[in-house]
């Protein structure tokens, strides 16, 4: 993970779970960190647990689950660190239920969470992330 020392990482979902654990083996690996999560208290323990290693270390409360979120969430991050070279999509919902059990909110919850937060995340953030803000190969769909 040497490889990995001085560059710039978003952790989502890491006030808690493996988003906790992967911010901690990031910043024994050398990397700066953005931390983002709902849970505000969490997210200043961890911060203080981060600067413990030595790593810069900002935190970026968010409910990734609210309309408009990512991208808001994505602009702090840009006009406070500018690019990143790192985008861990870790935030996530876990519903102990069989599926015919969950409600609409909670099956709204799941795919803005686990599925429209890190696409919009990432839309927004990626070609910042790649060498002179251009993506390598060709898009072989058709575009409208």
């Amino acid at each position: 993970m040497r490889a990995l020392a001085g560059r710039r990482a978003l952790v989502t979902g890491a006030s808690g779970g493996l988003g906790w654990y992967i911010a901690l083996e990031l910043a024994r690996a050398g990397v700066d960190l953005a931390i983002s999560g709902r849970n505000r208290s969490q997210l200043d323990r961890l911060g203080k647990e981060v600067a413990l290693l030595g790593r810069a270390v900002q935190r970026f409360p968010a409910d990734l689950t609210s309309p408009g979120a990512a991208e808001d969430l994505a602009g702090r991050i840009e006009e406070t660190l500018g690019p990143l070279d790192i985008l861990v999509n870790n935030a996530g919902i876990e519903v102990a239920s069989s599926f015919h059990d969950y409600s609409l909110a909670e099956l709204d919850a799941i795919v803005t969470l686990d599925l429209l937060a890190p696409l919009r995340l990432t839309h927004r953030l990626l070609l910042r992330m790649l060498p002179g803000g251009r993506p390598r190969g060709e898009c072989l769909l058709p575009r409208e």
